[in-house]
């Protein structure tokens, strides 16, 4: 179908320039050729539900978010830890975290329960290392004391 108007007034576009994987269908040929599976690879992946697919008036339609799915990378588990942890950690009070977590300078909690929260452990490391890193000049002559401060 070329773009243009159509009867309906509305313009057709051409299903072929929609990118791939802003579909939300594609036909059973086109899903194999994009996955690069053999048709019967793709029908045991249907089958055992990794891969969703319907059949309207005899055309195989597979949901293209379903074969995506199957090419993303596992997220690994992220450790959840408690308030005490994270205030060892930080060397910050309870309510020094608190008021940071409400200005947005620290990350915030996931909550566990009714009065349980904590925080993801990766996010806490990389509060961390985003901390500025304190230097002190060194004096021009060792035999100099530094400068007092007024």
């Amino acid at each position: 179908m070329l773009p243009g108007p159509s009867l309906t007034g509305r313009r057709e576009v051409q299903i072929n320039s929609i990118p791939f994987n802003h579909r939300v269908s594609c036909d059973f040929d086109e899903a194999c050729e994009a996955t690069g599976f053999d048709p019967r690879k793709l029908d045991e992946e249907i089958a055992v539900g990794r891969v969703r697919s319907l059949t309207v008036g005899g055309r195989r339609l597979v949901e293209v978010a379903s074969l995506l799915r199957l090419f993303e990378k596992p997220q690994p588990h992220r450790r959840i830890i408690r308030e005490p942890i994270v205030r060892e950690r930080t060397a910050q009070s309870g309510a020094v975290i608190r008021r940071a977590v409400k200005d947005g300078t620290f990350p915030t909690p996931v909550r566990l329960g009714l009065h349980a929260i904590g925080w993801f452990e990766d996010e806490i490391d990389a509060w961390m290392a985003a901390l500025p890193r304190l230097t002190f000049p060194r004096p021009a002559n060792r035999n100099q004391a530094p400068p007092k401060m007024e």
